[in-house]
């Protein structure tokens, strides 16, 4: 009997628009963060999407990638609390400003931009 897949509950559904949107404001490619963390972009692909879910090793590529993973796993009413980039992030592509904003400036300022990209 094959293992079924875990089904995340409904307040992480956000996850892979959340690995998107890290993945286009700091390395602006799938291929660009696959090269960083080593993580295949069929992998991504998958994770973007919600299909798959990154496991333990993944995780600790993207966080050395400098995601926040409190900020990636974070539901919707503590993300607010949360940046993107984890502290001492060097992701290429990093705004220099992102630092000057507070954590609910910084949601709302990707909120904008994701509604703009639509």
């Amino acid at each position: 009997m094959a293992p079924t897949a875990h089904i995340p509950s409904p307040e992480f559904l956000p996850f892979g628009e959340r690995l998107r949107t890290f993945t286009r404001e700091g390395y602006k490619t799938a291929r660009a963060l696959s090269e960083r963390t080593g993580i295949d972009t069929s992998a991504l692909s998958l994770y973007f999407s919600g299909e798959r879910w990154p496991g333990a090793r993944h995780l600790k590529s993207l966080f050395d990638a400098g995601i926040s993973l409190d900020w990636l796993f974070a539901d919707e009413a503590e993300l607010p609390r949360f940046a993107m980039y984890r502290t001492g992030s060097t992701a290429p592509n990093r705004p220099a400003s992102i630092g000057q904003l507070s954590n609910a400036d910084l949601v709302a300022e990707l909120t904008r931009r994701m509604a703009g990209a639509e």
